[in-house]
């Protein structure tokens, strides 16, 4: 197996146990590409491993291309965000890592494209959805509109998922921090409170299902 995706844990021989987590998981994720798996939380304490989980989750499918499932991950952290700068790292991070995925290039995963680099990449491609994605981001920021950019950015994965056949895992580790920690402002005075819910229509997708963990 390949480990594009670093894993915290260090070297990858010391993920041992989870037996009953993995064979629950592989069963999730075996029944994906028949569009019978919706989307699944990991709830624990914290430091009880959660994390590591989800990497190997996301190594697991990126590396196994029989799986027929592009695995997508995004991490939140304790910090203060403008919605604006989090909905194009996310969208950055999805074409990046769904990119990687077909050309076999990890390095892609620790070094993500750039917005420059993902548009030639469409071009050369033809992949049209990308290119009016980022047409559709760089008006939305011209014009500050940073609730459209994140609602472009979330709903890629389900998108592109259903539009090409696909099958699109969106991995999100910390997902509990939407709520406090992602600003509508630059000065980080105004919380966007509702933003978890933006994905209540995503996280019902069959094509793009999420394995999301939080903290209890």
């Amino acid at each position: 197996m390949q480990y594009p995706l670093p894993e915290t844990i260090g070297n990858p021989e010391l993920f041992v146990g989870r037996e009953e987590e993995f064979e629950y998981l592989n069963e999730w994720l075996g029944n994906i590409p028949k569009r019978l798996s919706i989307s699944t939380v990991i709830l624990a304490r914290r430091k009880s491993g959660k994390t590591a989980i989800l990497e190997r989750v996301f190594n697991q499918c990126w590396s196994d291309m029989s799986l027929g499932i592009i695995p997508f991950y995004i991490s939140l952290s304790e910090t203060n965000e403008w919605l604006q700068d989090f909905a194009l790292k996310y969208y950055q991070t999805f074409a990046s890592h769904y990119i990687s995925y077909f050309e076999r290039n990890e390095k892609i995963v620790k070094n993500l494209l750039s917005f420059h680099q993902i548009r030639e990449y469409a071009v050369d491609h033809s992949i049209e959805m990308l290119i009016e994605d980022l047409d559709a981001l760089q008006e939305y920021k011209a014009d500050s509109r940073v609730v459209p950019m994140w609602e472009t950015a979330i709903t890629d994965p389900r998108r592109f998922a259903s539009i090409f056949d696909q099958r699109i895992l969106v991995i999100i580790d910390e997902f509990q921090y939407f709520s406090d920690y992602i600003f509508l402002d630059t000065e980080h005075t105004n919380h966007y409170y509702t933003m978890p819910g933006s994905y209540h229509h995503p996280v019902e997708s069959r094509y793009a299902p999420m394995l999301q963990q939080e903290n209890i």
